[in-house]
């Protein structure tokens, strides 16, 4: 099973790791928004909010969630509604200022070949006996492959994937637990307050569970690249536009991902009480 301090965060992991650097030419974004095929993205997002919704009602549902809980959960997550959020705000947060190479590398073969195997990756990750076989590829990788190992490692502290993550996670599960109290789950027991110092004791293992995740998607992603265009990948994001844009997927994905966090808390409360949904 799926844990569930993770998943409250991995919207924004797999966002990070997918797009640590990009540039474009027009200031609309939809070159870059077309180039990373953000569409599909959305619907990938759609199908790990279903699945994430299911492992919620799994563990909190006596019986499951049914129709309804899983008409809600879709709701939250429709691809369409996700995109109508996040694409002005992706639009107004890119400055296209010298952010021609960058726009060079995503358009050319290997650009487009690394945002084919990372939503590939994406998708092989919805079956969690793919995602336990990648933990331990990337585990006898380290072993058998430290070259490369390293490189996955350097990948994610260019980007400062873990820490990003972290911060990303705890905002997401803090959400999350006000959600609860708005739906009044506790009674009126538990407090913002409350919330705050709960989602505070998640820290070390969503930072240990982060960093597993990511080393093993990325290793699976990253298996048909040489160790030379991982390097070249690598490069691309430690320019200041790579490091600029990371910025600002966070500013364009976070408030839908919170929002998100906070109706699905707030659904919990509401479904455990037995009221509407």
């Amino acid at each position: 099973m799926r844990n569930v301090a993770r998943l409250l965060a991995a919207l924004s992991v797999a966002l990070i790791m997918i797009l640590p650097a990009a540039g474009m030419a027009r200031a609309d974004g939809s070159a870059l928004w077309e180039m990373l095929r953000l569409d599909e993205l959305a619907a990938i997002m759609a199908e790990e909010g279903q699945a994430y919704g299911d492992d919620l009602a799994e563990q909190l549902f006596e019986g499951g969630g049914g129709p309804s809980w899983d008409a809600f959960v879709a709701e939250q997550y429709d691809p369409e509604r996700l995109i109508r959020q996040i694409r002005p705000m992706f639009a107004s947060a890119l400055d296209a200022a010298g952010s021609d190479d960058l726009e060079a590398f995503y358009g050319s073969d290997l650009g487009q070949r690394i945002v084919e195997n990372e939503l590939e990756a994406r998708v092989a990750f919805l079956d969690e006996e793919v995602e336990e076989a990648a933990y331990e590829m990337a585990d006898a990788q380290a072993s058998a492959d430290p070259e490369r190992s390293a490189l996955i490692e350097e990948f994610i502290e260019v980007n400062d994937l873990v820490e990003a993550n972290v911060a990303a996670a705890l905002t997401y599960s803090y959400a999350f637990n006000l959600g609860l109290v708005d739906g009044e789950a506790f009674e009126g027991s538990m407090t913002a307050a409350d919330a705050l110092a709960e989602t505070w004791t998640q820290e070390d293992a969503i930072r240990a569970d982060n960093r597993r995740w990511l080393v093993a998607q990325l290793s699976m992603a990253f298996t048909p690249l040489s160790d030379e265009e991982i390097r070249e990948y690598i490069e691309i994001s430690r320019s200041p536009q790579g490091q600029a844009l990371n910025t600002a997927f966070f500013t364009a994905f976070e408030p839908a991902l919170t929002d998100i966090a906070r109706a699905l808390g707030e659904g919990v409360a509401r479904f455990m009480a037995g009221r509407d949904i």
